[in-house]
């Protein structure tokens, strides 16, 4: 009995000795990413490009595609965001494109992710000599009301007129 006791015991101790501490395992760091604001914008026109989640202070190469433009380069803040202005380019085709961002990641890797663009084509320009004319000529119309009104006023005294000397 004695003997079990020992090798319980013997048993115990080098369990306690091989196992190790509980450890918490982070949490995976959030991907980076991009957004343009507006998403859709005319070619030659600038927008906003953010992005989120990427090593701070790191810089972050920006790219239009279809045909690839350098829109140039981001320096991401202290907390691994970034704001930049940027020019589409002024011969980008209307249709769907994406911008690159390609940086470092919040772990040091590399990385390269995508934001949607959509190019519009430019607002058709105004017909020249001003305003375009959309509705009719009210003038004349406005004329002929003001003569049947002046008319009719002329009619209504020229009664009341006939009246009075009537009853004289």
């Amino acid at each position: 009995m004695r003997r079990t006791g020992i090798v319980i015991g013997v048993l115990a101790a080098f369990g306690l000795l091989l196992a190790s501490p509980a450890s918490a395992q982070g949490y995976p760091h959030p991907k980076p990413s991009c957004h343009l604001e507006p998403t859709s914008v005319q070619a030659g026109a600038t927008a906003e490009v953010e992005g989120f989640n990427w090593l701070p202070q790191s810089t972050v190469s920006l790219t239009f595609f279809t045909d690839p433009t350098s829109l140039g380069t981001a320096q991401a803040d202290q907390n691994g965001k970034f704001q930049k202005s940027v020019q589409i380019p002024s011969d980008a085709s209307v249709g769907d494109h994406t911008i690159q961002a390609s940086g470092t990641d919040l772990d040091g890797n590399p990385a390269t992710v995508s934001c949607p663009a959509v190019v519009v084509a430019a607002a058709a320009a105004p017909a020249p000599g001003g305003v375009a004319f959309t509705g009719t000529n009210v003038s004349l119309g406005l004329v002929i009301l003001i003569i049947l009104v002046v008319a009719g006023l002329g009619l209504i005294v020229a009664g009341r007129r006939r009246k009075t000397h009537a009853n004289n």
